[in-house]
């Protein structure tokens, strides 16, 4: 899926942004032990391999 990101995040600690003008590649973080409805992994993070956790109401859907 293709999300928006409401606001723009940092992950802390490390030069991952995430852009709420930008639309990035995301899925469900099904495989988390913590996951619940509505949690996404958003996989393109400022072209870093490591991805970024948003909740329910912290992202646009622009494509399923």
């Amino acid at each position: 899926m293709k999300v928006k990101p409401k606001e723009a995040y940092r992950l802390l600690g490390t030069g991952i942004k995430l852009d709420p003008e930008l639309v990035y590649d995301a899925s469900p973080a099904e495989n988390l032990p913590q996951f619940t409805p509505g949690l996404i992994y958003v996989h393109e993070c400022d072209h870093d391999p490591v991805g970024v956790l948003l909740r329910e109401g912290e992202y646009e859907i622009i494509e399923l």
